[in-house]
């Protein structure tokens, strides 16, 4: 039978207007400082119906729609001791202000240039993201009292160590 099921609907929609700027001011020749910020003015409006078998009934799980921003603001130092080594460090911050939450990161990386076609680099960072805004606003609905058990969760974050070798086969071919 190809009879029409109105069973389930998704529409998810998300609008996101960015505004950043970045400020870069070279000290010396060997010190360079870069200053930057980011902020994010995002829209949404979640909808899903559906069921969870095929003898369950169909229900609403999301309608959602609303507003939030997130506020990102960063600094690094890049520095050059002596020759053929470099070292960056600064620091990320992030936050949602749907709940305040946020994240401070530091970041550091260092690299030798062992000669014109070889170095070898180092790198760590902490790196915190925004889930997708629909966890945030899930709902439960015990008894006709609806609760948002996911509003203040906070951001995932994670470490990133790096290590990196690098060789120039010509000025145009790297590795």
């Amino acid at each position: 039978s190809y009879d029409y099921s109105n069973t389930y609907k998704d529409a998810h929609e998300t609008r996101k207007i960015t505004m950043s700027s970045v400020f870069n001011h070279k000290i010396n020749s060997r010190n360079n400082i870069r200053v930057g910020g980011i902020l994010n003015l995002i829209h949404f409006n979640y909808y899903r119906r559906s069921r969870e078998n095929v003898n369950a009934p169909v229900k609403e799980v999301i309608n959602s729609k609303g507003q939030t921003q997130t506020v990102q603001a960063y600094a690094q130092w890049q520095s050059k001791p002596i020759d053929k080594f470099t070292i960056t460090a600064g620091f990320h911050f992030l936050t949602l202000l749907l709940n305040n939450s946020y994240s401070i990161e530091p970041r550091i990386s260092a690299r030798w240039d062992a000669n014109k076609n070889n170095s070898i680099s180092f790198g760590y960072g902490l790196h915190s993201q925004v889930q997708s805004l629909g966890i945030y606003y899930a709902e439960n609905n015990n008894a006709g009292i609806k609760t948002m058990p996911n509003k203040n969760l906070g951001l995932s974050n994670s470490s990133h160590y790096v290590l990196s070798y690098n060789h120039a086969f010509s000025r145009n071919l790297k590795l």
